[in-house]
């Protein structure tokens, strides 16, 4: 008998030492409306995420500044921390939005944070404004070692970062847009970084119209793959019959004759130079957009994102998930379009051990939107697919959005993004820790999903010929300041429950 109850005690001794980590959703209140864009893991295991603070207020739009928090593996634990950007020349400010959009780990521990920024002021009578792109190193303790701020703070030229990708000797590479050199209104920017943020090459690319480059990523010879758009090259109306690969699967719709002016989503292969090797133009659509781009063991590409295939007067708008997969030659190997409710997205994606991806994105109802997360094949199918939101709560209304999903140590599925009803506040920041299958057990708002169906799409593929000319943007005298600030109210979302829905 005493060693009955010896064994039992042990036992419960064991149970109550070594919890099994616990799956959560926790909404964080700042006091403005919080808008994560991206999400990492520390060495240590804690997450650190980005993104974009504005005022709660509606009737104040011209106020945006990037933040950055650092939160223990509990939840519990926050640092937040405020950027702002100083320009000696801009005295009565009046709108200043400055962006992240995307943030890094660097080779050093630290981090890579990249992003662009908009100041409009007045002197005397005349507006002014610049829109410049920064690039900025953030030590593991969250201070600022370095940064870049790139453009003409005296002017009304248009530089954005919207991609980044760290190089294997330390540095960085940027990819966006600029209006101060190139060959039309705007052209896709690319700039390559040293480890101490001096610039080592830049280049244009593009032609008469817009041109943007969104995406990056680096080959394991040291080339890149850049996705971006573009209004400049284009098919002409004779050339699609001709073009058309057709899907495989009965019933796909066919899409319309692009418009003229449009933009198209643009891919270059690059060498490490920034030489181009080839370029191609891709229309599935009316409209596409990737917002993840994941290079293949088979010198190939898979990139996730949306579709809108029908939009007229007559038509709204209805996005599906894009997924495609490219070979190293910009062949199409398989493409997938899946959904059947009134919009969804992916809106990031990242490998999943050597044959399994994670997605994460929106999936609308009518007026409803909740998180999706998703896992997905090597061939561009569904193994799973899970939502997160309010709408099963006394048929509440609401808008979660995620942002960005990380894989951890534990196994354990981590998603960023945003809620409008599930926080104490308006569009706060939402944090999910997740089993393996993309749920929180005995949660409310975590529900399984039934499969989406998928079908192929018909896509027109071109050629293009853009020529690359050097760039010169040169930095300003604009710097940020990182500030810390308090955060305000933390929400456990799931114990919580029907009480944490505002009426």
């Amino acid at each position: 008998m005493r060693n009955s109850l010896a064994l039992i005690w042990i036992l419960c001794s064991l149970v109550l030492v070594s919890p099994l980590p616990a799956q959560w959703a926790k909404a964080y209140a700042g006091g403005q409306r919080e808008e994560p864009l991206s999400l990492l893991l520390t060495e240590e295991g804690y997450f650190l995420v980005s993104g974009a603070v504005s005022p709660a207020s509606v009737s104040v739009l011209n106020d945006q500044k990037p933040w950055l928090m650092k939160i223990s593996p509990k939840g519990m634990d926050v640092e937040r921390f405020i950027l702002e950007s100083q320009n000696p020349q801009a005295d009565d400010t009046y709108e200043k939005l400055e962006y992240p959009s995307m943030l890094q780990r660097a080779g050093d521990g630290g981090y890579i944070l990249a992003g662009s920024i908009v100041n409009n002021w007045t002197e005397g009578n005349f507006a002014r404004h610049y829109n410049c792109a920064f690039l900025m190193k953030i030590s593991p303790d969250l201070e600022i070692e370095w940064q870049r701020v790139l453009g003409d703070d005296d002017s009304q030229t248009q530089e954005i970062f919207y991609g980044l990708v760290t190089t294997p000797e330390g540095g960085f590479v940027a990819v966006g847009s600029t209006s101060s050199f190139g060959m039309g209104s705007r052209d896709a920017w690319i700039v390559k970084f040293d480890s101490q943020g001096e610039v080592v090459w830049q280049k244009t690319y593009g032609g008469p119209e817009d041109d943007e480059a969104g995406l990056i990523g680096q080959t394991p010879e040291g080339g890149f793959w850049v996705v971006g758009r573009t209004r400049s090259f284009q098919p002409e109306p004779e050339e699609l019959e001709e073009q058309v690969q057709p899907g495989s699967l009965k019933g796909a719709r066919v899409q319309e004759v692009p418009e003229p002016g449009r933009q198209v989503t643009w891919i270059l292969r690059l060498t490490a130079e920034g030489a181009i090797l080839w370029q191609k133009t891709y229309a599935w659509g009316c409209q596409d957009l990737f917002h993840s781009l994941i290079l293949t063991a088979d010198e190939g590409c898979i990139l996730a994102g949306e579709t809108i295939e029908e939009w007229g007067e007559e038509v709204l708008p209805d996005s599906n998930i894009l997924l495609v997969k490219l070979d190293g030659s910009g062949g199409l190997v398989w493409q997938r379009a899946f959904g059947e409710e009134d919009g969804e997205r992916i809106t990031h994606m990242i490998p999943k051990g050597e044959d399994k991806y994670l997605a994460v994105g929106d999936l609308k109802s009518g007026d409803n939107q909740d998180m999706i997360v998703l896992q997905i094949t090597k061939t561009g199918h569904l193994d799973w697919a899970t939502a997160f939101g309010a709408e099963l709560v006394s048929g509440a209304v609401s808008r979660e959005q995620a942002a960005a999903v990380a894989w951890s140590d534990e196994e354990e599925i981590l998603v960023a993004g945003s809620s409008e009803l599930l926080g104490a506040q308006v569009d706060d920041f939402l944090l999910l820790r997740l089993n393996q299958d993309g749920l929180i057990p005995n949660c409310e708002y975590s529900r399984v999903l039934e499969r989406f169906p998928f079908r192929d799409l018909e896509v027109q593929v071109r050629d293009t010929e853009v020529e690359f000319t050097a760039a010169e943007v040169t930095t300003t005298g604009v710097s940020f300041i990182l500030t810390e600030t308090q955060l305000g109210i933390i929400r456990d979302v799931c114990a919580a429950k029907q009480n944490l829905i505002r009426r």
